[in-house]
């Protein structure tokens, strides 16, 4: 499809995007991710933007305002429940047809939306999950954290028109299937996005992968937040997969591969990065360990 075409179409279809942003106390960077989809190229009428206060303690009314010349958004509040009850606030005051899901420490590029919605042109296709990049190349526990999504988006999406996972900070799908689907299990502090398109799948939904609709992650991470973040995703792993097993769409073994896939580990190297070798397959190794030892402490707290 040529660009002349591409931007007919669009026009022609009306696709109306609501991007929805959870937030907690970082007003800093939801301004540049506000600044960033001011700047989309795609048609202003077609887009608003939702953005969920879970129960921060600063004030984004004066941000939220200082917006509204150049953008369609409006402020919720929730008390603090989450980004995936954040998320489901949002949507159920959305009003475009596709929900569009990032976070308030992403920078979408210009052309994300446009690029999002030349996929949604097609019906068959329910959830559309784009790229993200490390934009803090400085710092090595983002550049780290960011090549493990690398690592599992070349495992779960070989199939780039039949995917099989998206994280939530880059993440479309049309509202009648979000609807369908009663939206993200706010059971789910952590993993919420993975029990989404598991859940998706399992219901015949057909998710793709976009590598052009790109997403800038700026992750402040340190040493102590790198560690704390895998082991509640390892905490979140736990619990997707208990669901996983009762509902038949798949179970621990079945992911096995991705850990025992000898490429993980002998070509990692994600978008350019280069980190020291000692120091990229120690901050690997840690992932590892700390990811199961958040899955066992929280499989003993059901015992």
């Amino acid at each position: 499809m040529d660009n002349k075409t591409t931007i007919a179409e669009l026009k022609e279809a009306g696709i109306h995007f609501t991007v929805i942003i959870p937030t907690y106390n970082r007003i800093e960077k939801l301004a540049q991710c506000l600044l960033a989809l001011s700047e989309q190229d795609y048609p202003n009428h077609l887009l608003d933007v939702i953005v969920v206060d879970d129960g921060g303690s600063t004030d984004l009314e004066n941000t939220i305002e200082k917006n509204k010349a150049v953008l369609t958004v409006t402020l919720l509040k929730q008390n603090n429940s989450g980004p995936a009850a954040a998320r489901n606030l949002g949507a159920a005051q959305a009003k475009g047809g596709i929900l569009a899901f990032t976070d308030d420490d992403c920078l979408p590029a210009r052309d994300w939306l446009t690029i999002l919605a030349t996929r949604f042109l097609d019906t068959s296709i329910s959830v559309v999950g784009g790229r993200t990049i490390n934009g803090l190349q400085h710092n090595i526990f983002a550049a780290v954290s960011q090549l493990i999504v690398y690592m599992v988006y070349r495992y779960y999406n070989q199939d780039v028109e039949s995917a099989c996972f998206f994280a939530s900070n880059n993440l479309a799908i049309r509202k009648t299937d979000f609807d369908k689907i009663a939206g993200f299990n706010v059971r789910f502090k952590t993993s919420e996005d993975r029990e989404l398109c598991d859940r998706c799948l399992f219901l015949g939904m057909r998710l793709v992968y976009e590598h052009q609709a790109v997403i800038n992650h700026t992750s402040d991470l340190n040493f102590t937040r790198f560690v704390s973040q895998h082991f509640n995703y390892g905490r979140g792993a736990y619990h997707y997969q208990r669901l996983r097993s009762q509902r038949g769409s798949g179970g621990v073994l079945s992911d096995l591969g991705f850990s025992l896939n000898l490429r993980n580990w002998l070509w990692p190297n994600y978008e350019g990065t280069q980190i020291p070798r000692v120091k990229l397959v120690s901050l690997l190794l840690l992932w590892q360990v700390v990811n199961a030892a958040g899955f066992f402490w929280q499989a003993l707290q059901r015992k």
